[in-house]
């Protein structure tokens, strides 16, 4: 075979293994007879950004699904490029953060993207995982897990981030936005101006129907803030905006727990005791135009180990802030529940 098959030296090596082998030897893997086939991408290739970005090299399955490097950078090396997963069905996420990691993952063979052992495997499947080993001391991962999730830490909201910079249909990315969310990375895509996410996190009216709570202060970095909820006032110099740049950031402490906020929430007394012993976390808000949507990034920090405001919170907590306000900024409509009332969630 000659070297001119892909500019990616172990694509070279696994495609003359693959024509050596001749059967199948991880799963319905197989590589394209043809690197970097633009036709391979369907309804995509009609796209400049991604065929110039996407480059598939083998399917993933019979029905359709393929393999694609991500050019997010320049680099000369595209091994170290991450991997996609292009689903037949539309729905496309981060397989590996290589593409030597993603031939680590092929060893679980029929059971790759299950992140388990394989009950069978392909006929050419132990002579694949002798020749990873032989050719470049590669064997299967111990914890699949860690690699998925190194792969979607790294890699998965930049590939998120440039694809809604294309395409702001964010309905293909499903999967792997559900995958950040697990990881706690919050943020949203809307499909609106950062002006009106702006609005929705410092209007009073749009705040206590999306936050469930009204704040007073004129938004200015050093301003004091009084958070209105339950009908009560809570007021502390502590409370304050830290930074404020309209239509792009801002940033605040968290709220003060009083024994009103206590009463009107029913939180216990011994949890109630724990929130007011604890340092105080901040909330950044970052707002960023991505081509046609607008991307509001959340990021709640700041809490001390086995912290109770985090454990009022909960996982769900601001993913579920984010669902409302994106239907309140997409849709006109209020939200159907106000998830977010800050006064329940800390």
């Amino acid at each position: 075979m000659s070297d001119s098959y892909s500019p990616v030296p172990e694509l070279d090596l696994l495609k003359e293994f693959q024509d050596r082998l001749g059967e199948e030897y991880a799963g319905e893997f197989w590589l394209h007879d043809t690197y970097g086939d633009a036709s391979h991408l369907g309804a995509l290739e009609e796209v400049r950004q991604f065929r110039e970005r996407l480059i598939p090299f083998a399917q993933a399955n019979s029905s359709g699904s393929f393999f694609a490097l991500w050019r997010r950078d320049d680099r000369e090396d595209f091994a170290t490029l991450p991997v996609v997963f292009c689903d037949d069905e539309g729905d496309h996420f981060i397989a590996a953060s290589t593409l030597r990691d993603l031939l680590r993952l092929l060893t679980l063979d029929h059971a790759v993207f299950s992140r388990q052992r394989a009950g069978h495997h392909a006929p050419g499947h132990h002579e694949f995982v002798t020749w990873l080993d032989h050719r470049f001391g590669l064997t299967s991962p111990e914890s699949p897990d860690s690699l998925f999730d190194t792969a979607v830490r790294e890699h998965g909201r930049p590939f998120a981030d440039w694809w809604m910079s294309v395409d702001p249909d964010d309905g293909i990315l499903e999967d792997l936005l559900d995958e950040l969310e697990k990881l706690g990375d919050c943020a949203i895509y809307l499909d609106t101006g950062p002006e009106q996410v702006w609005l929705a996190l410092t209007d009073p009216a749009l705040t206590r129907r999306c936050l469930g709570v009204s704040f007073e202060t004129d938004w200015r970095a050093g301003s004091a803030m009084a958070w209105v909820e339950h009908g009560t006032k809570t007021i502390d110099p502590a409370q304050v905006v830290l930074e404020a740049e309209a239509g792009r950031r801002l940033s605040y402490t968290w709220r003060t727990f009083t024994p009103e906020w206590a009463e009107a929430t029913e939180v216990s007394d011994e949890l109630f005791a724990r929130l007011t012993r604890e340092r105080r976390p901040k909330v950044t808000f970052e707002i960023e135009p991505l081509g046609q949507v607008v991307k509001l990034t959340v990021v709640h920090e700041g809490f001390e180990p086995g912290s109770g405001v985090a454990e009022l919170l909960g996982d769900d907590y601001w993913p579920c802030l984010l669902c409302d306000l994106k239907g309140l900024l997409e849709s006109g409509e209020p939200p159907s529940t106000v998830s977010g009332d800050v006064g329940n969630g800390g």
